[in-house]
């Protein structure tokens, strides 16, 4: 019995974070980016122009091209997110960096689930 209770414990752990929701996910990930009170200012402004860009892009494709916007959003986002992580490994080290591509994954996904876009 008693060792059944940890293994019980462990499924209901994996269970919880296989429901997390995206954006939970994603929160958690950027967390673990871990940055330094030193890098903050230049990390928050690259990644409100990540936003930025994104949110106007998306904005332009839904009103410009809406039959096209499964096709094109997400070739552009990477784009975008290709650009942004050039200007991040400016700023983070490379272990930050292997979080933040991990996080700007999960951002971009639910960036396009939030925007009723679906990948190819």
């Amino acid at each position: 019995m008693i060792r059944l209770v940890p293994v019980a414990l462990l499924f209901f752990v994996c269970l919880a974070h296989a429901t997390a929701s995206l954006t939970e996910r994603t929160q958690i990930a950027m967390l673990r980016v871990d940055v330094r009170a030193d890098q903050s200012e230049q990390f928050e402004k690259i990644l409100n122009e990540h936003y930025d860009r994104c949110t106007a892009m998306a904005r332009r494709e839904i009103r410009n091209s809406p039959d096209e916007v499964d096709k094109r959003v997400p070739r552009l986002l990477r784009t975008i997110s290709k650009d942004t992580l050039k200007k991040m490994s400016k700023v983070l080290d490379a272990k930050q960096m292997e979080a933040f591509e991990y996080a700007l994954d999960l951002e971009n996904r639910r960036f396009m689930q939030s925007n009723g876009v679906h990948e190819p």
